[in-house]
């Protein structure tokens, strides 16, 4: 069983493709059901009267998966550059004793990642302690 919200929002989900179908299967039609059936069609009729009076045709975006990934590659990155930059400010890079404690704190911080399943994070973090010991 799902909520009239649940339900509008698979619904929704489904209408971002021009073919898209909701086929629900209960022993009988709930209230969540009746609700969520009823908003779609109030929606619906909205939709259409503004598409026609726009002159709008509705289609499916198609984008392909690398640039979904890649852009979630890049942000990965930058995010990790962020935290990195972050902890070089508490640490003076010139001094030997101090360069120790950050590229320490590094690898502190890419076990962690690894132990977490997060293995590009991890890598993109050796990769910077490669930077600072080499």
């Amino acid at each position: 069983l799902r909520s009239a919200t649940a339900l509008i929002q698979t619904i929704g989900r489904a209408a971002r493709n021009v073919n898209g179908r909701v086929i629900m299967y209960a022993d009988r039609e709930s209230d969540a059901m009746q609700t969520a059936i009823g908003e779609t069609n109030r929606r619906r009729k909205i939709q259409v009267e503004y598409n026609k009076e726009h002159n709008i045709i509705p289609k499916t975006i198609v984008k392909k998966i690398e640039d979904i990934l890649e852009r979630k590659k890049s942000l990965e990155v930058n995010e990790e550059k962020e935290d990195v930059g972050k902890l070089k400010l508490r640490y003076n890079l010139l001094l030997p004793d101090s360069k120790k404690e950050f590229v320490a704190e590094l690898k502190k911080m890419m076990l962690e990642a690894a132990k977490n399943l997060e293995f590009e994070k991890a890598a993109l973090i050796r990769d910077e302690i490669k930077k600072y010991e080499g």
